[in-house]
């Protein structure tokens, strides 16, 4: 691993010779076609005209090539500015050199989910679903960010507490997707998104008016008890809810579901290379667990439940920063028998415990960015401004190159990488 970084930090010390661009850059590992960005991107071109827009994501299948990551190194280095959504090393190997941080344009973390339930980061190092402290050291683990962008205002100290800066980092903006799901200019284009995953799924008008339609959307999990949690969940799910409920699985990017081991079952579906968001309007209800999905779906107002059989697992590791048995224990469920009761007695009592739902998105901000008379995108093109001189006159390609010393690799301790991992203070 300390080779990849003396190896990145090399590359980039190159690039960072060249002229700077007139060039804002969309960096991303966790998506091919991040929903954030796609947001994002006509607000950027209408408030910076003078800046290129580029974009430089992994291929479809999730996997960053040797040529995608020349790429990212390259624009990470020769750009006005940054914006990420998630961990990118071409990001954060090289800015946390003392030789190349001042030389390297700014970064802006956008995180693609709009909270966190579960630990991550440096809030799960040396877990079994976390990284080691030792790779965290020597990739420099979201080093380098001018500051993050949250999705709502519960989730400061949580995204603090991950990517290891003080709460003033973290900026409670809204997310792009939080526009999408709510504001009336994006409505024409959820219809017509929704249409289409109901159209793959083979969800007729007459089966959403007489079946219960429920969306079970759980998170990827890594080095989990149960090897075989998929296929043992969506079984005990399936068998437990009504006998109108169809269940719509939406599996995780990152995991690999073998549909083949439920294979006849009419009322059962799989969402496949379609995004979960555009199945939230039609779902009578959302089941997921430790999934950000859950923040979309009570952003929309939907009915929210948790299915957690593996909570006390989830608590040892990765941890929690929402343990929803406790703060959400009247739609939280260990069994899928009693989620399935609970299901069949809503659909004629009406007993779903919406104040629960009302008083949680209260205090995690939720309803705030809900009711909001300014847009998510709004907001962060305000805050992204002081990192963009759109008044330099300096065409793009002839900009005067910043001389830097290319930092030359030397054999370094795991103490001494440690050492020079930079506070928030630092790094800002």
């Amino acid at each position: 691993m300390n080779a990849i970084a003396w190896l990145i930090t090399m590359i980039c010390g190159v690039f960072a010779r060249f002229p700077r661009r007139r060039r804002i850059v969309l960096l991303s590992r966790q998506s091919h076609n991040p929903l954030d960005f796609r947001i994002l991107e006509p607000y950027l071109r209408q408030a910076f005209p003078n800046h290129r827009i580029v974009r430089c994501t992994v291929r479809k299948g999730g996997r960053l090539g040797i040529v995608t990551m020349m790429e990212q190194m390259w624009l990470s280095s020769t750009s006005t500015l940054c914006i990420v959504d998630g961990y990118v090393p071409a990001v954060s190997i090289p800015r946390n050199h003392d030789g190349l941080r001042d030389a390297m344009p700014p970064c802006v973390q956008m995180w693609h989910a709009l909270g966190a339930v579960k630990k991550f980061g440096y809030q799960s190092l040396d877990t079994p679903a976390g990284r080691s402290s030792k790779a965290a050291h020597a990739l420099a683990m979201h080093r380098g960010y001018a500051f993050v962008i949250s999705g709502f205002s519960g989730t400061v100290h949580d995204l603090a507490d991950a990517f290891g800066y003080d709460d003033r980092s973290i900026r409670p903006l809204g997310l792009p997707r939080a526009d999408y799901l709510t504001r009336p200019e994006y409505a024409a284009r959820r219809r017509y998104n929704s249409d289409a995953t109901r159209r793959w799924l083979e969800l007729s008008d007459s089966m959403l008016r007489d079946h219960t339609i429920v969306l079970y959307a759980p998170t990827f999990r890594k080095n989990a008890a149960d090897e075989q949690w998929h296929r043992h969940y969506i079984e005990s799910l399936y068998e437990s809810l009504p006998e109108d409920a169809i269940l719509v699985v939406s599996g995780h990017p990152l995991d690999t579901m073998h549909e083949t081991w439920l294979e006849g079952r009419a009322r059962l579906r799989f969402l496949r290379s379609v995004a979960s968001i555009d199945a939230l309007s039609f779902a009578d209800y959302v089941v997921t667990d430790y999934s950000a999905v859950a923040f979309e779906s009570m952003l929309l107002k939907r009915p929210t439940l948790f299915y957690v059989p593996d909570i006390d697992e989830y608590r040892a590791s990765p941890g929690l920063n929402i343990d929803m048995e406790s703060m959400l224990p009247t739609v939280t469920f260990r069994d899928a028998r009693d989620l399935g009761k609970y299901i069949a007695r809503d659909r004629i009592e009406h007993c779903y415990d919406v104040s629960a739902l009302h008083e949680f998105c209260a205090s995690y901000g939720i309803a705030d960015v809900r009711e909001s008379s300014t847009s998510s995108c709004e907001r962060i093109i305000r805050a992204l401004t002081p990192l963009v001189d759109e008044r330099q006159a300096v065409r793009e390609h002839v900009a005067v190159a910043v001389p830097v010393r290319v930092p030359v690799p030397v054999p370094v301790t795991a103490a001494a990488v440690a050492a020079r991992v930079p506070t928030a203070s630092t790094v800002l």
